[in-house]
């Protein structure tokens, strides 16, 4: 659910109790990406440079 945006790692964190480092070292050894993509990433700052001009 963290990764599709659902929850942050930091609610994760808190409903396994663990720490926000441990639910990280979790996701990398499953292989599974937290944050946003790079293309996620270019496609928001877009927006955001378009809402400032």
């Amino acid at each position: 659910m963290c990764s599709r945006g659902r929850l942050s790692i930091g609610q994760v964190a808190e409903l396994l109790h663990v720490s926000i480092y441990d639910v990280q070292e979790r996701a990398r050894e499953k292989g599974i990406e937290l944050g946003i993509t790079v293309e996620e990433y270019e496609k928001g700052k877009e927006i955001v440079d378009k809402l400032l001009r």
